[in-house]
């Protein structure tokens, strides 16, 4: 357990890290519920310093690509981890899809 009790409110919910890149993924609380941000950074040395950017080179492209693909699916676990918790309103209100739009579908006729 820390030391200190400072809130976890500035603090990075998963990093994702990739030989030099890191990909960070927070959390924000809003009204409609968590809400994920990601930031994305190319971490290089300056003689004894480590420093980062967040500009990427041709070489970087394909790591970035890999960290941000692994923090979407983080994401996409713990939304699903979090919908699995919650009781499901789906059938009573008439959504069909993610988007919350109403099937179009028609009842196929025999």
């Amino acid at each position: 357990m820390p030391e200190n009790n400072t809130s976890n409110t500035n603090r990075p919910a998963h990093t994702v890290r990739h030989r030099n890149i890191k990909a960070v993924v927070w959390i924000n609380q809003t009204e409609k519920g968590p809400m994920h941000n990601v930031t994305l950074s190319r971490v290089y040395r300056d003689g004894e310093e480590w420093k980062e950017s967040r500009s990427m080179g041709f070489d970087d492209l394909m790591t970035a690509a890999k960290a941000l693909f692994d923090a979407h699916t983080w994401i996409s676990q713990q939304r699903e981890t979090m919908n699995r918790d919650e009781p499901s309103n789906e059938k009573t209100s008439g959504k069909d899809n993610r988007r919350g739009e109403k099937s179009s579908r028609q009842p196929s006729s025999v």
